[in-house]
């Protein structure tokens, strides 16, 4: 129980309040068998509890901004490397096109100028 004996959520015992990581606690007690179930229980859930720390997100004005500052900018430099990947494409269907062409004009003039035309 916390100061003032308000219990806490989650706490299961005053022997196993937990803090910033997970505090393995395997403890046999003399209280009762009630009790000493749920800290066994406690315990293998503590076993396997993984610890995910993370820095927490400023939200002030200025960090959002600057936050924001540098999500455009990336996102400016994917939409260049999108152009460009684009512009390549494009080349390359205009280069095709060109050939398709060629090769058109080629046939035709093959076939109308061959002996039995029409």
């Amino acid at each position: 129980m916390a100061a003032g004996n308000v219990p806490v959520p989650g706490e299961v015992s005053p022997l196993t309040k937990m803090h910033s990581e997970p505090i393995r606690v395997w403890l046999i007690l003399q209280a009762g068998k009630e009790l000493n179930k749920q800290v066994l229980k406690f315990a293998r859930t503590a076993q396997s509890m993984k610890n995910t720390p993370y820095v927490n997100e400023v939200s002030s004005d200025e960090a959002l901004l600057e936050r924001y500052r540098k999500e455009i900018i990336d996102l400016k430099k994917q939409l260049e490397e999108e152009k460009k990947e684009l512009r390549q494409l494009l080349e390359c269907v205009t280069t095709e096109k060109e050939q398709l062409k060629t090769d058109l004009r080629e046939s035709t003039d093959r076939v109308s100028s061959a002996p039995g035309t029409w």
